[in-house]
């Protein structure tokens, strides 16, 4: 469900890593989680970097036990974007509100305003779902970023790539 390479509108991107892990076993113990660790399903994230301009780019897709738990679980997926291993401060965050991503069920969108040794950045997150399945992209550049209508085209990309995968697979609701 995850985007590849050729999915990408522009740029020459690499993999700079990927997992899957199980989904539901670190997030908490809430019934949320529960149920999700009950349906025994698996959580992909994939790191991408594009050399010019200078940009880094991750997504991950949760599978979640119903739709229900999806829609309460996407604004609760916002604040997990900061955690990351880089030595990032976080000058500012805001939600940017009235903003839909098309092919989602529910979105939220969040960016950073951040510093790091080599300067100033933005980081982007949109977060939505369609159906069951809960995906997070983060996209970071330095200065002043990626504009928002490529993160906004990028994240609809990932919501119509699942929502694809579930009609093939005849499981349009999740």
């Amino acid at each position: 469900m995850l985007l590849d390479v050729q999915d990408f509108p522009f740029g020459d991107w690499t993999i700079v890593g990927q997992r899957v892990s199980r989904a539901g076993f670190f997030q908490g113990n809430n019934v949320l989680y529960r149920r999700t660790r009950e349906a025994g399903g698996y959580l992909a994230w994939r790191s991408w970097r594009l050399e010019e301009p200078r940009r880094g780019l991750w997504h991950q897709i949760i599978p979640y036990a119903l739709v229900e738990d999806a829609e309460r679980a996407v604004p609760l997926q916002v604040g997990m974007g900061s955690k990351n291993r880089a030595e990032v401060a976080v000058n500012e965050s805001k939600i940017l509100e009235g903003l839909s991503i098309p092919g989602t069920d529910t979105s939220w969108v969040c960016e950073r305003f951040t510093t790091t040794q080599k300067g100033l950045g933005v980081s982007r997150y949109v977060v939505g779902n369609v159906g069951r399945f809960v995906f997070m992209l983060a996209a970071s550049a330095r200065g002043e970023g990626w504009p928002m209508e490529e993160v906004a085209s990028l994240a609809s990309l990932q919501a119509n790539r699942i929502r694809a995968v579930l009609e093939d697979s005849g499981s349009v609701a999740g």
